[in-house]
């Protein structure tokens, strides 16, 4: 009996340990299987994802082999069928490469695109969706180069003073400040010409700011013009070096404000000698240092250009008129107001020809920046200053009543003096000059029709921008839009159904011929900023002044 329970149990543990042994020869050889998988997978990868120039189809001895018996040779035929290059696939993988690396030069590839996603309902069907398309028009505006510097000066200069500019001849002066042309040192060109001082040679306007008030330091200075330096691209006036305004077509190209001592330019003590300090005039009541902001050279003002030719012609003053309301819109945007629009602030540079003019808005000594409140100012006294141009002030400011809880509200005041220019850039006189219309007190009746010359959607626009009640002016983006699409928009677009797809289909492809275009800039103004639900709104808007006009000429 004994003898039996010993064989019993020896049998029992040969069995056990002949079914461990069966057990771990298994295991092993799955785990001997997936590490051949592996080792295949890898070498997959590093064929098809491979830095270097890609070599023959990679033998089966390249790959580790298994010691299993167990072979699979369905999963060992598909690896090594795509363990390989192919011409096919060196091709592909090439142009891929040429295609996302040189983006810049498919640009308006990818701009055309996006019209075929726009007209795929299955992929684009609601307003969100179709407003990323205007999302992805206007990064891709925003990764061009912005206009470069002028001149040769460098940003790494840690100070610039007046005696690194050539100072040439006077080009204008105002009551607060003169204007010289100029040009860095080093950048001279040759002065045997007759006119020694051309534009193509002194490609800077220095503009020297009279000081009478600021003590004979930078700090002081900063805090008594700092408004004028709302545009600089450099400022060297304040210890943190801030910019108030980002850069703009429309907008003034003033490189770098500095302050330093007042010395004597050209013809100082004939145009301005009481800005001079008494060491320099012995009537003078200036002091001794001041501020210089160097800026481009323009050709004219608007009113020098209107007085040439009496009247811009009809597109030429819609474009004028389009700049305008993109400047002041973008000054909008980061809670600025001019406050002093008027067409001797405007300025023109015609090196395209006097058939495209491009316009910047220019000094700011009068606007409103960096106010707590936004563009609304608290109006407590009648001794607190209003600044700005008296004669094109808004009805909502001039006509302001001071109080404890009185507010001077400059949102769309800006918008309504640019209204008033209108009239002169079509060449009638404007109506609030010379006392001819109060903007106090007059009525949208009393206000003259424009020339015949003026689009009826211009006409109806202006109308609308002159209602004394700001809340019934058009916003400064939809006017600004309507203007764009008068000027750019084709007839089909204008006259037809007011379509989301159709809108897109026009702003991609404007987007994809107008990026290389050097005459562009008016174009990029809207593309950078363009939203769909604006232009359709804009669109709605002509077709409302379209249908009203008809409507009229029946009657």
């Amino acid at each position: 009996m004994l003898y039996s329970m010993k064989l019993n149990s020896a049998l029992r543990r040969s069995y056990f340990l002949s079914c461990s042994q069966h057990s771990r020869r298994h295991v092993g050889e799955w785990n001997n299987y997936i590490r051949d998988c592996l080792h295949r997978a890898r070498a997959l990868f590093r064929c098809l994802f491979r830095s270097t120039k890609p070599g023959p189809v990679v033998p089966d001895i390249a790959l580790p082999q298994s010691s299993s018996t167990h072979e699979r040779p369905l999963l060992k035929k598909l690896l090594s069928q795509w363990v390989r290059n192919s011409q096919a696939a060196l091709l592909r993988k090439e142009r891929a490469r040429q295609f996302f690396g040189g983006a810049i030069k498919v640009a308006p590839t990818l701009a055309l695109c996006g019209v075929c996603l726009a007209k795929e309902p299955s992929l684009v069907t609601t307003d969100d969706k179709l407003e990323s398309v205007c999302q992805d028009i206007r990064h891709l505006l925003g990764s061009f180069p912005k206009e470069k510097s002028q001149g040769r000066w460098h940003q790494k200069k840690k100070q610039v003073k007046l005696e690194d500019l050539d100072i040439g001849k006077s080009l204008g002066k105002g009551c607060n400040a003169v204007v010289y042309a100029a040009r860095w040192k080093g950048n001279k060109a040759d002065d045997t010409d007759a006119d020694s001082v051309c534009k193509k040679k002194w490609d800077l306007a220095v503009k020297v700011m009279f000081n009478y008030d600021a003590q004979s330091n930078a700090a002081a200075i900063w805090h008594c013009m700092k408004r004028e330096c709302v545009p600089t691209r450099i400022n060297l006036l304040s210890s943190e070096g801030k910019i108030l305004l980002p850069p703009h077509p429309n907008i003034v190209h003033m490189l770098v404000a500095f302050a330093d001592r007042m010395c004597l330019l050209p013809e100082a003590r004939q145009l301005y000698p009481n800005a001079l300090p008494t060491r320099l005039h012995e009537h003078g009541y200036g002091h001794n240092m001041t501020l210089f902001l160097v800026m481009k050279r323009y050709d004219c003002t608007l009113r020098e250009f209107l007085r040439r030719q009496t009247a811009a012609e009809g597109r030429v003053a819609l474009s004028l008129l389009c700049q305008i309301l993109e400047g002041v819109l973008h000054l909008n945007k980061h809670g600025i107001a001019h406050r002093d629009l008027k067409t001797d602030n405007l300025l023109l540079d015609l090196s395209a020809g006097s058939s495209s003019p491009r316009l910047v808005i220019a000094d700011f000594g009068c606007c409103l920046a960096e106010n707590p409140f936004g563009l609304k100012m608290p109006y407590f006294s009648a001794e607190m200053c209003r600044d700005g141009n008296p004669a094109l002030m808004a009805p909502e400011v001039s006509s302001a009543v001071p109080g404890m809880f009185s507010v001077l509200d400059y949102s769309r005041a800006d918008l309504w003096a640019a209204a008033t220019l209108v009239y002169e850039l079509y060449g009638a006189e404007n109506p609030f000059y010379e006392g001819r219309l109060d903007s106090r007190s007059y009525r949208e009746t009393d206000l003259p029709p424009l020339p015949t010359s003026a689009p009826p959607v211009v006409r109806t626009l202006v109308a609308d921008m002159l209602r004394r009640d700001p809340s019934k002016r058009p916003s400064l983006g939809l006017a600004a839009t309507v203007c764009q699409l008068l000027l750019h928009a084709p007839l089909w677009l204008l006259a037809g159904p007011c379509d989301s797809r159709r809108v897109l289909e026009w702003l991609c492809t404007m987007a994809a011929t107008s990026i290389w275009e050097s005459d562009g800039r008016i174009r990029h103004a809207l593309l950078s900023r363009v939203e769909l639900g604006t232009v359709r709104e804009a669109l709605r808007y002509i077709r409302a002044c379209t249908e009203e006009v008809v409507a009229d000429g029946e009657d």
